[in-house]
């Protein structure tokens, strides 16, 4: 009997923060639920007001965790806020800072502001990659999804 075992991967012991343009591309094809599998999925509040197709109860249903951003992280945040970067997304880089999780953005002032501040972000791209190795989709839907 041939057992197959899922490949480990850093992903599966990472916590994901994911920004709206994340949050609206894999919506858009159905992939929240696995891109929720491949590691602890969180999103902002603030972040998931941004989309309009999407509520708290479809995506925790779905198994994002949604944080609710708290009043002191406003200063900090406040100081992160530039660049041309939104209060949103300023919370996201803080948020990120402050508890070590992989921010998921495609936002290139967003993904600047990480590097510059030592967060470990990546995009779409890499969330497909990472669904693919981890063997959580199949390549017909993964090459599906980027095609749509």
């Amino acid at each position: 009997m041939v057992v197959k075992r899922r490949k480990c991967s850093l992903a599966a012991l990472m916590t994901l923060l994911s920004d709206a343009n994340i949050l609206i591309d894999f919506a858009k094809v159905g992939g929240l639920e696995s891109l929720a599998r491949l590691a602890t999925l969180e999103v902002l509040d603030v972040v998931l007001a941004e989309v309009d197709d999407l509520c708290e109860s479809q995506v925790s249903k779905l198994g994002v965790r949604v944080v609710q951003v708290q009043e002191t992280w406003l200063p900090e945040a406040m100081v992160l806020k530039k660049g041309g970067l939104s209060i949103a997304d300023a919370l996201c880089l803080h948020y990120c800072r402050t508890n070590g999780s992989t921010l998921l953005s495609n936002d290139g002032r967003l993904r600047r502001a990480c590097a510059e501040s030592g967060v470990v972000v990546h995009g779409s791209l890499w969330a497909v990659r990472e669904l693919y190795d981890q063997e959580v989709c199949p390549p017909d839907v993964l090459c599906d999804w980027l095609y749509r």
